[in-house]
């Protein structure tokens, strides 16, 4: 970490700005979750909201080796999803109930 970097965290600056999207991948039967951009590692954020689930969109009907479940918008501060994902959450992975339906 660099001294500037360690001097906006002690000033309680935020250092991770933008948004992020996460997701889930199905592995060995369970659910895997994941994000990009990395912001741990320093790579920004996404710059606004809306291009956040734009690239969401795009991701979640990619074609990809593993099922990707679970697709939405987190903002990279603290990693809290934001205001009404759970309506625009992609490919959502749903639990069967007995009756059959999901």
């Amino acid at each position: 970490m660099r001294m500037s970097e360690a001097r906006e965290i002690l000033a309680g600056k935020d250092t991770r700005e933008g948004y992020c999207v996460t997701f889930e991948v199905r592995e060995r039967g369970m659910l895997a979750s994941d994000h990009f951009p990395d912001v741990h590692a320093g790579e920004p954020g996404i710059p606004t909201e809306e291009q956040a689930w734009a690239m969401a969109a795009s991701f979640a009907h990619a074609k990809q080796k593993r099922e990707v479940v679970n697709v939405y918008v987190i903002r990279a501060s603290d990693f809290t999803p934001v205001p009404a994902y759970r309506a625009r959450m992609l490919n959502v992975h749903g639990v069967t109930r007995i009756d059959g339906r999901v």
